[in-house]
């Protein structure tokens, strides 16, 4: 995710301040980013692993619904 994109998503839920943060501040709320995704990356991959692969897709979209 590329910083602007980042600053997008941070202006969706109500952080937009972020973008006037400091440096040091930016790249911690990145690297916060960045384990998020890990995180979700690595929870789809179980899915993945464990579906039937018809089932993977919908089974990873449901996560966001819960």
């Amino acid at each position: 995710m590329t910083r602007d994109e980042l600053f997008e998503v941070a202006d969706k839920v109500g952080l937009g301040f972020i973008r006037h943060a400091s440096d040091k501040d930016i790249e911690k709320f990145e690297s916060f980013a960045q384990l998020v995704a890990q995180h979700e990356r690595e929870a789809c991959a179980k899915i993945a692993e464990t579906a039937e692969p018809y089932q993977s897709a919908d089974l990873i979209q449901a996560r966001g619904q819960a």
